[in-house]
This record gives C-alpha cells, sequence and structure tokens, in this order.
C-alpha cells in the first residue's frame, strides 16, 4: 500500500493546484472593486442625465413666429460689398428687416448681447461670465430698465 500511496503521490504531483499568492483572493478583490467602481461612474452618469432632464428647455414652436414674419413686407438686396439695403412699406416692415439682416451677418453677437442682458450669459460662455451675470442681478438691470 505504500508503494502505490507513492506512486500515485508522484503521478499525481502534476495535477496539484500551483502555488499562488494569497490563493487568487487579491486578483478578485480586485475586479470587485474595479466593477464596484465602473458601476458607480455608470449610476452617477446616469443621474446626472436624468436629473437635467427639467432644466432643458422646451421645443420651441416655431410656426407663429414664420406666420408673423411672412406678414412683414420688406425687401433686403445686397451690393456687391455685401451691404444689405432694406426697403419696407413702413417703419417696422424696415425694422424687421434690419433685424434679419443683422442676424444673418452676425447672430453670435446678437445671442451673446441677448443673454447679458437677461444675466445668463454664463449658460453659454461658460465660469467667465459669471461676472457680468452676477452684475446685472445686483442691479437688478431688467427691473429697472
Amino acid at each position: 500500500m505504500k508503494r502505490s500511496r507513492l506512486l500515485s503521490d508522484t503521478r499525481g504531483s502534476a495535477s496539484l493546484p500551483r502555488w499562488r499568492p494569497g490563493g487568487g483572493r487579491v486578483l478578485r478583490w480586485v475586479k470587485r472593486i474595479l466593477g464596484l467602481i465602473v458601476a458607480l461612474g455608470l449610476a452617477v452618469i446616469g443621474y446626472l442625465l436624468i436629473a437635467d432632464l427639467p432644466n432643458r428647455p422646451a421645443a420651441a414652436n416655431l410656426a407663429p413666429l414664420i406666420m408673423r414674419a411672412k406678414t412683414y413686407d420688406v425687401r433686403i438686396r445686397r451690393d456687391s460689398f455685401g451691404v444689405p439695403h432694406i426697403r419696407g412699406r413702413t417703419d417696422a416692415d424696415v425694422a424687421f428687416g434690419l433685424g434679419f439682416a443683422h442676424s444673418e451677418d452676425d447672430f453670435a453677437t446678437i445671442q451673446q448681447s441677448l443673454l447679458a442682458a437677461r444675466g445668463i450669459l454664463a449658460s453659454e460662455l461658460g465660469y467667465n461670465a459669471i461676472v457680468p451675470d452676477y452684475l446685472v442681478h445686483l442691479f437688478r438691470v431688467r427691473e429697472n430698465v
């Protein structure tokens, strides 16, 4: 019996598990922690996307604006230098044409001026525009003008 046990020990030594530091437990814990970090990251991203939904503006209904714009009788012609020449029946028609031509040429400036006057310029430009927004709210520009 001793002889068979010795033979089985020498033959079975190849099937014995190899020695690993910690028995692979460390690697399992590292995988679990990394999985937990990834899951938490995805949960935070999902929360931020869902929590921002009420702050998003509703889709604009442009149909009334387009119908009103069609009531103006205005003609805008540009010369060879790109300068607009605006003709209209009434002052309101010419004013609409002026605004339309200006928005074609430099819409970014109009947008920044409007956002600055409302005190929400930082929503477009970020942290650098906080001071003008603060001053607009401090001096209550919208209420006093």
